[in-house]
């Protein structure tokens, strides 16, 4: 009886000191932890610090200018495009025939869509990301969207009677009507807000003058709108005007 007693003794201390162990331990790690948080240390601030710059994503390297030719995007679908602050521009690397479009507001600027594009004498002809294809056709210094093109031939003569309709699925729909007595009429329906800020609807009218391939109008406010574009005598209210050739294309 006394051996089991001083055997249960026993192990009744070593559990007494472990106890006081791992109360002395924890009272010495919630002393380091005030004094860490009270005093931080510099070094390890400054290790954390270059830890999350170094993580940092990085810039897209710049591409030879060279190799770039550039076109931008004037729009007239019932908004002033310069007014609006923002511009959509087409770039196209002569050297391993990729493009990229993106749109500029003030020092910003964004990409929405990037592909690859082929050169053929009438076009550039372009397949982006979704795998989409579009043809840009050459007209003078400009490239023609076919996306862009109304239904519906231009009638020869300075004043005309005509409706143009151009409807991009999901996303806008725009009229246009032309009157003997020079007079227009457009509206423009967007079925979400365009990327330049637009409102969804837009509806204008005014008086227009045709020379040569250009059709040139202006609101009853006295407002001038973008010149309209006529390509193979259909009707374009977007194409992109060259801004800068490549090099290696001189």
């Amino acid at each position: 009886m006394k051996e089991t007693k001083k055997k249960k003794n026993g192990l009744l201390d070593r559990m007494i000191d472990i106890v006081l162990i791992c109360f002395a331990v924890g009272v010495v790690f919630t002393i380091v932890a005030v004094v860490h948080e009270k005093y931080p240390k510099k070094s390890s601030t400054s290790q954390t610090t270059a830890s999350v710059s170094s993580s940092a994503a990085t810039e897209e390297p710049e591409v030879d200018e060279k190799y770039i030719t550039r076109y931008s995007n004037v729009i007239s679908d019932g908004s002033d495009s310069e007014n609006s602050g923002s511009i959509f521009y087409l770039e196209l690397n002569e050297n391993d025939s990729t493009y990229k479009e993106y749109l500029k507001a003030g020092k910003s600027k964004s990409e929405i869509d990037h592909g690859t594009y082929e050169r053929t004498q009438e076009a550039i002809e372009t397949v982006d990301k979704n795998n989409t294809k579009n043809k840009l056709y050459f007209m003078d210094s400009y490239l023609i969207s076919e996306n862009a093109l109304f239904e519906g031939e231009v009638p020869k003569g300075k004043k005309f009677k005509m409706t143009f309709t151009n409807e991009a699925e999901g996303e806008s729909k725009v009229v246009l009507k032309f009157k003997k007595d020079g007079t227009y009429t457009q509206n423009v329906v967007r079925y979400a807000a365009s990327l330049d800020g637009s409102d969804t609807q837009n509806a204008s009218e005014g008086t227009y003058e045709r020379k040569g391939d250009w059709i040139y109008r202006k609101k009853d406010d006295g407002t001038e709108m973008m010149p309209l574009m006529i390509y193979k005598g259909q009707l374009c209210t977007s194409y992109y005007k060259l801004e800068s050739k490549a090099q290696i294309l001189s």
